[in-house]
């Protein structure tokens, strides 16, 4: 945490102040990060995903069984 993007994080270029970390924001936190990214106007849309592909219609049935077969006559 030292540097981030080649920026020493202990020192404000601006004002020269000192900067401090006020929070950390988790994976689980999605909605946190978009709500930063829609105020500072750099959210950006995923744009629509594909329709799933059709399945095929090759799929095997299963045999259906003559269960009368051996109660026939021969004649």
């Amino acid at each position: 945490m030292v540097e981030l993007c080649s920026t020493h994080l202990s020192l404000v270029e601006v004002c020269g102040g000192t900067m401090r970390i006020v929070s950390f924001i988790e994976k689980r936190q999605s909605d946190v990060v978009e709500k930063i990214l829609r105020n500072c106007g750099l959210w950006k849309e995923a744009p629509p995903r594909a329709p799933p592909e059709p399945v095929p219609d090759d799929t095997v049935e299963e045999p259906s069984l003559d269960y009368g077969f051996f109660d026939r006559e021969i004649s």
